[in-house]
């Protein structure tokens, strides 16, 4: 299972290969039906159209991954909705905020477990549970299908480099035709083909058909016995015939069509396509003699040459006289036919027609996408605005592993999270953990321990994810050894599932650090940003980087949020930028530069209507709003002095924000420990929170917005509830 899962290339990878089927099969159809209904009797029509539809095939997996990529959709079909999805009132949960992140129910964590190092290694590196659209079991079908097809283009690459073998061995036997003593025959051939230079012609002792081989430098081949056995006039049909391949490139056409057997093999129309474009390249070939010559006499030149045949001669990577699965009788009656068109170029205007045709299906096509129907949403309900505030609980590591004893940063509570159904709030320290807390009871019920490379080492573990089924939490590593690792934890059980290597680039004396780490709105996709300038896109499945974007030299990725539609990455980094990134093409769409000295963006999070982009900027009134469709920075918020007033450090930089489910809330965390809630449409302050001695690095809303959670260096995570339930809070 787990070896079927690794060659299992990626949902993207996969909707393509099924868009490039779809574009194959629709091409060569679509030539064959128009082959059968125009004019049959002219090979030169019929080998044009065939011989755009294999171009069409050989360019579909590159004109789909270009069309797709570019976010171009020419056709959209839309699926039935689902079940519509019914907002709450002002006591139920709405909807999660930044990544809008489905709630479901899951299975609560099994009771308190620290897991070891050791027992850690011996889990199976890909076998996640992630959500995704297709389950492993699927994943794992069409991984061996994958198989199946690799060890197939092995085996006709073998084949046809054992035809390539056969005819070198064929090119060092032959000896070179004394054209001199054929001077009018060679004349002939000139005149009929219509050049002035023919290809180069020998003679071999074991060959039994006339052929042309070759690529760069075509070799015609005539069997010692033909030579002998035919008068001249035949002879002159027959090397008339052979020249005719060699001055329409049917040796290069013949390339692309072993090229698409080997990559279509199991596709049989492909072979319905080759075997036509083979039968309109000889009747071609046919017409050039057919223009000099009566069909009488070359129907018998064909004969003679029939009865000197074995089974012995090495047909692929050469062209012959004698195609496969064409009987002589059809070939014969094909050319004693009377109504025969005896043409060797289709029309100029026709060939146009045939290709622009073809063009714009395959590009329809691979334009075509399949989205599922918007359902009908009921009107949101107005947002609301906290009232009295309180906290509530107040969360702390306990007692530290032994092994963090020297760790100056054991103590750094980096990030919190609540899962999608709120019932548990997770915390990553300093210490390479990450702490799982039921939040009904506040008791801590696991601990997930990232392995360390040596005693001696620190991790540090800056940002963490959920998945948005809440089974699974992506962490990315920071520190020095193991940096640049990702891990996947399975919340049912706490097992370490999988833990992918981004360790590609040094950034200086180390490995490049992990700072953050989100979901795909599908969860199929993991987004990391890192201390190298790298944003990297991972198959969540598989472990593969998928792709990479470059953000500015010498900046670090600090941020990263996906928008509620899940088509817009942002990213907040060292050097004050905030990109916009379209996640489709995997471009930069927009750039917003923030304003002050120091002005690192620390964090970044969509509004729950993906218009607005709050960002944490490390200056005073650093808390931004920026209207995503004008690019401008809307709101500042600045919190008075007054608002630190009782805090040992006036200084109120902002390093982390968070909008409240309803967008309403703007929660604003700073370097004084201080927790600034503001009113979104009025711009407002709501309250204050205080509590925390040192930074705030990180905030979160429950998904039912009642709750608010807090994270900071003085170790300690606050639970805050922020709305009074029947004239009481929850703290009373």
């Amino acid at each position: 299972m787990t070896a079927l899962l690794r060659m299992y290339p990626g949902d993207g990878w996969l909707i393509l290969a099924l868009n490039t089927l779809v574009q194959v099969t629709a091409v060569i159809l679509a030539a064959w039906l128009l082959a059968r209904v125009s004019d049959q009797r002219n090979a030169a029509w019929r080998h044009n159209i065939y011989f755009v539809a294999l171009l069409c095939v050989l360019a579909s997996p590159i004109l789909t991954w270009v069309v797709q990529t570019s976010g171009i959709a020419l056709l959209t079909l839309r699926t039935p909705a689902p079940a519509m999805h019914v907002r709450g009132s002002s006591d139920s949960a709405p909807e999660s905020s930044a990544l809008a992140i489905p709630t479901q129910q899951q299975v609560r964590v099994a009771p308190p477990v620290e897991l070891k190092a050791q027992n850690l290694e011996q889990v199976a590196p890909v076998e996640s549970r992630i959500a995704d659209s297709f389950p492993d079991n699927l994943r794992a079908c069409v991984g061996f299908v994958v198989l199946i097809w690799l060890t197939g283009m092995v085996f006709h690459l073998a084949r046809w480099c054992h035809g390539l073998y056969l005819i070198a061995a064929l090119r060092r036997e032959v000896r070179p035709l004394a054209c001199e003593s054929m001077a009018q025959v060679m004349h002939q051939v000139r005149e009929a083909v219509g050049t002035t230079r023919l290809p180069q012609m020998a003679t071999s002792v074991g060959l039994d058909r006339p052929m042309m081989v070759g690529l760069i430098r075509p070799l015609v081949i005539l069997p010692e016995d033909t030579l002998r056995s035919l008068p001249k006039p035949e002879l002159a049909d027959i090397l008339i015939h052979e020249c005719a391949h060699a001055v329409c490139l049917h040796h290069v056409v013949a390339l692309l069509q072993r090229v698409a057997t080997i990559v279509y093999w199991f596709h049989p129309l492909v072979y319905l396509m080759n075997r036509e474009l083979a039968r309109a390249r000889e009747e071609l070939c046919d017409n050039y003699v057919l223009r000099c010559s009566n069909a009488p006499r070359y129907a018998r030149t064909l004969l003679d040459v029939s009865q000197l045949l074995v089974d012995t001669s090495p047909q692929r990577a050469a062209l012959g006289l004698f195609s496969y699965r064409w009987s002589l009788e059809d070939r014969v009656a094909g050319l004693l036919d009377r109504r025969r068109r005896i043409t060797i170029r289709a029309n100029r205007w026709s060939a146009a027609a045939v290709s622009t045709t073809f063009l714009f299906l395959a590009i329809l096509i691979a334009g075509t996408s399949i989205v599922q129907a918007d359902p009908p949403v009921k009107p949101e309900p107005e947002p609301r605005t906290p009232s009295a505030p309180v906290l509530i609980s107040t969360l702390s590591a306990g007692d530290q592993p032994q092994r963090e004893a020297n760790n100056e940063y054991a103590g750094n509570i980096y990030a919190v999270r609540f899962s999608p159904d709120g019932n548990t709030l997770a915390a990553s320290w300093g210490d390479g953990t990450i702490k799982l807390w039921d939040v009904a009871s506040r008791k801590n019920t696991a601990i997930f321990v990232s392995p360390k490379a040596q005693p001696n080492e620190t991790i540090l573990i800056k940002s963490f994810a959920y998945s948005p089924d809440g089974k699974t939490v992506a962490s990315g590593n920071n520190g020095s050894m193991t940096a640049g690792m990702i891990r996947l934890w399975d919340t049912t059980n706490g097992q370490n599932t999988a833990k992918y290597n981004g360790r590609d680039k040094p950034w200086l004396a180390g490995i490049a650090g992990i700072y953050c780490v989100v979901f795909s709105n599908d969860g199929k996709t993991l987004v990391t940003g890192s201390e190298d300038n790298v944003i990297r896109f991972w198959d969540a499945g598989s472990g593969a980087v998928t792709a990479t974007l470059k953000a500015d030299p010498s900046d670090r990725i600090y941020a990263l949020a996906v928008s509620p539609d899940g088509k817009t990455l942002a990213s907040g980094s060292s050097q004050g930028t905030i990109k916009l990134w379209d996640i489709n093409s995997r471009t930069n769409a927009a750039t917003f530069k923030a304003v002050g000295k120091g002005n690192s963006v620390y964090s970044v999070a969509f509004s729950p209507d993906g218009k607005t982009l709050g960002a944490g900027c490390w200056m005073e009134g650093g808390g931004m709003l920026w209207d995503i469709a004008s690019g401008t920075n809307t709101v500042k918020f600045k919190p008075d002095r007054a608002d630190s007033a009782g805090t040992n450090n006036p200084n109120d930089m902002t390093y982390s924000v968070a909008f409240s489910p309803d967008g309403g809330v703007f929660a604003q965390g700073c370097h004084n420990g201080i927790i600034v809630l503001w009113d979104v449409k009025s711009s407002k302050k709501i309250a204050v929170l205080t509590g925390h001695s040192a930074l705030v690095r990180s905030l979160a809303f429950s998904p039912d917005g009642r709750r608010l959670a807090s994270a900071s260096d003085d170790s300690s995570i606050k639970l805050w509830s922020l709305f009074a339930k029947g004239g009481r809070t929850e703290a009373e």
